[in-house]
């Protein structure tokens, strides 16, 4: 039931052979036509596995808000055997899908965001911070960012448990490390007690990105763990009030942007906030 209402596609990983489900929930069209901004989320899971409908609530929602709303699977260990950096290309390559099939899909290809958790959430902001390949005619690079409990730092120092993962490479694929001015505006929500990725990273990530001149909103949602943000449906024990409050945080972000009409209501938590 989770993708009751939605469109299957595929397209393909970024090995150029392995076709990827995409799901796709579509606007009521009572809202008028023309093309819509659209969001694209990445599930989480640690790069060992994961389940695509993480996100359909969301999708689900936003879609009633006249977004396009785009639950995307990417290769995990698990499921192909694959690396963070075949994860990475699948991002990637799931964006540039999406732009190429704008005209069909009713989207703005020029107001596609990128949202993920934890490692889905390192996978879209990598999309949004490594450039382009040369040759590329279609960009991978998002226009707005909404990250859960994102891996920034795939070093010991910001995502202590994924080292192994990397085979000696975590430097070379930390948004953190690479990070340059003009990055697109980008929401992070976290949990202070989260015990797989430290709130110090997040908190390191905006220091260093608004330092820059980038425009980051971090906010922090007291004594929650890694999870706070999923539906309870998804994952049962998660207060039902912290999703509810994500997704107004995150269709206010999308509003602010002009993309979106701005949400009715909101959940309650205890959040610190910080803005550049």
């Amino acid at each position: 039931m989770a993708f009751a209402g939605a469109t299957l596609h595929h397209y393909t990983a970024a090995d150029g052979r392995t076709p990827l489900r995409l799901y796709v929930f579509a606007p009521s069209t009572e809202r008028g036509g023309g093309a819509r901004a659209g969001i694209v989320f990445y599930h989480g899971s640690g790069w060992v596995e994961g389940w695509i409908e993480q996100f359909s609530a969301y999708a689900r929602a936003l879609a009633a808000q006249g977004a396009v709303a785009v639950c995307a699977d990417y290769r995990t260990q698990k499921s192909h055997g694959a690396t963070p950096f075949d994860a990475a290309g699948d991002a990637r390559a799931a964006v540039r899908w999406l732009r190429m099939h704008a005209a069909e899909l009713g989207l703005d290809g020029r107001r596609l965001a990128a949202a993920g958790a934890s490692s889905g959430a390192h996978t879209a902001l990598g999309a949004a911070v490594f450039p382009d390949a040369a040759g590329e005619t279609v960009s991978a690079r998002p226009d707005a960012l909404v990250l859960f409990s994102a891996v920034t730092d795939t070093t010991a120092e910001g995502y202590p448990a994924g080292v192994e993962l990397f085979g000696g490479r975590e430097r070379e694929l930390p948004p953190r490390h690479h990070l340059a001015v003009g990055l697109p505006p980008m929401l992070l929500l976290h949990g202070d007690a989260d015990p797989w990725v430290p709130v110090a990273s997040a908190r390191r990530f905006a220091t260093e990105a608004m330092a820059l001149g980038n425009r980051v909103e971090l906010i922090v949602f007291a004594a929650r763990g890694h999870a706070f943000f999923n539906h309870a449906e998804y994952w049962p024990g998660v207060r039902p009030d912290d999703f509810f409050t994500c997704l107004f945080l995150t269709e206010q972000f999308l509003a602010g942007l002009g993309w979106i009409k701005p949400p009715a209501g909101i959940g309650s938590a205890p959040l610190e906030k910080s803005t550049p």
